[in-house]
């Protein structure tokens, strides 16, 4: 029988004092059906060789019949020469809630890192690739993380010849994020692809920057595009304009022989 519940016990399992002293109340019956097992075992083990039982963990169901995990410490006591069991229950529904949610959070994080089409990174001042997902790997033409470490040692490496990351770290330290930031880069086989970077600054409370982190994608095709559009609006309109002169120079040269006719 129960001798003993205190006022937070009986929040949470939803019965009052009267009802747990009562000689027809189970100690069983706030147990889950799944759980019974292990700790009817452990009482066992308690009442028959006196061991400590390690805490474990339980299923318990409330007096309204909900269903919440919990953790259970027990300990042998000897009461006025009986043996006696204390017992510690802790609630830990909402930190089992709350790591499950967590998980599901770090796992949809890990997807849309995986999968997105742009590249994604963080690196630190000092040039240490810390973090770059596999758009970023591919779009550098390394066939894993590692091998991009390994062949850049540093995202300095990761720049053309006639860039630099110090531009880069002048900008963004000046600004602590940057939008639509061009750069060149160097591929691994040695071409040369303008990427387009959106970054940020992660700084501690004294201002110290801890690392660099955003978004990258390659936009090569789409600046040579616009330079052949470019290219072509400009000859389109030499091709106007010289059309233009020579069709003035023709209607010039017409008068000037409708003019001679006319003085015969």
């Amino acid at each position: 029988c129960i001798i003993y519940v205190n006022r937070k016990c009986n929040e949470l399992m939803g019965y009052s004092r009267e009802e747990f002293y009562s000689s027809e109340f189970n100690f069983m019956s706030l147990v889950s059906e799944e759980s019974r097992a292990i700790v009817a075992d452990n009482f066992r083990k308690h009442m028959s060789s006196f061991v400590e039982i390690p805490p474990y963990d339980c299923g318990l169901v409330t007096k309204s019949g909900k269903k919440f995990a919990s953790t259970i410490v027990t300990k042998m006591l000897n009461l006025g020469g009986r043996p006696a069991l204390l017992g510690i229950i802790t609630n830990v529904q909402e930190r089992i809630e709350l790591e499950e949610s967590l998980q599901a959070s770090e796992e949809r994080y890990r997807k849309i890192f995986n999968n997105v089409p742009i590249g994604i990174y963080r690196t630190k001042p000092d040039g240490e690739i810390v973090m770059a997902n596999p758009a970023l790997v591919r779009m550098l033409g390394h066939s894993s993380f590692e091998d991009l470490v390994t062949a850049r040692n540093t995202v300095t490496n990761c720049y053309a010849p006639d860039d630099t990351r110090e531009r880069y770290i002048d900008a963004i330290e000046r600004f602590g994020e940057i939008y639509g930031y061009e750069s060149r880069w160097r591929k691994n086989d040695g071409t040369t692809i303008i990427v387009r970077e959106n970054s940020t600054a992660v700084r501690d409370a004294s201002g110290k920057t801890l690392y660099y982190e955003g978004t990258i994608e390659d936009i090569t095709s789409q600046r040579q595009t616009q330079d052949e559009l470019k290219y072509r609006a400009g000859f389109e309109a030499l091709v106007t304009r010289v059309s233009a002169s020579f069709v003035n120079a023709f209607a010039e040269e017409v008068d000037e022989r409708i003019e001679t006719s006319l003085q015969w």
